[in-house]
């Protein structure tokens, strides 16, 4: 009982790990990949180390209309690919995509304090890196995939957190935020959990 479940958590980590390198099978994957990836890494530690701001969750929420608007894209292209049930959840993904940035978009120009959340850079980044590989085919649609996707979520946004509570804030984010250069860890982390 216990070696059925390490081994199927050990299939998890084997399927998380190869959708993270599916990239590197369908090259077209890059095009939208390696952006989000790219602008993840400079918006996390240099502009969302305690939260995002309204104006980055709405740009965020830009950035998912457009990856939504590409899957769907994508899907049409590869009609001829995939069964009917697999186009019928690819358009389906891709309108909930798109439903979520419009989601964002208006609720960051309303001020709602969840968009704090909801429209962080790595919430969006995760969504997009985890979840075209399967529009694009470089991965298979099945249950598996999709409980990987959300089991792994919850530990990547811990680590990423605990990275962000390490490294030390840069010399420009202390710059563009002086209330951080002034409190400690603790209270910005108390502060970030009035977001959330």
């Amino acid at each position: 009982m216990v070696l059925e479940a390490l081994t199927y958590l050990l299939d998890l980590v084997i399927r998380g790990g190869s959708i993270l390198i599916s990239p590197y099978k369908n090259l077209e994957l890059l095009w939208i990949i390696v952006p989000a990836l790219i602008s993840w890494v400079f918006n996390e530690f240099y502009q969302e180390k305690a939260g995002t701001s309204f104006g980055n969750a709405i740009s965020n929420g830009a950035v998912l209309l457009w990856v939504g608007v590409d899957w769907t894209r994508t899907t049409t292209n590869l009609l001829n690919a995939d069964t009917l049930g697999i186009i019928i959840f690819k358009y389906s993904l891709a309108a909930v995509v798109v439903l979520y940035g419009l989601f964002v978009i208006i609720w960051g120009a309303k001020g709602h304090k969840a968009i704090k959340f909801i429209g962080r850079s790595r919430n969006i980044t995760y969504i997009i890196v985890m979840f075209s590989p399967l529009i694009y085919n470089a991965i298979s649609v099945d249950f598996e995939t999709f409980f990987c996707i959300f089991l792994f979520f919850p530990i990547f946004y811990l680590v990423i957190e605990i990275l962000n509570i390490i490294i030390p804030d840069p010399k420009i984010y202390r710059e563009d935020n002086p209330r951080a250069e002034s409190k400690t860890k603790d209270e910005q982390m108390i502060e970030y959990s009035d977001y959330t």
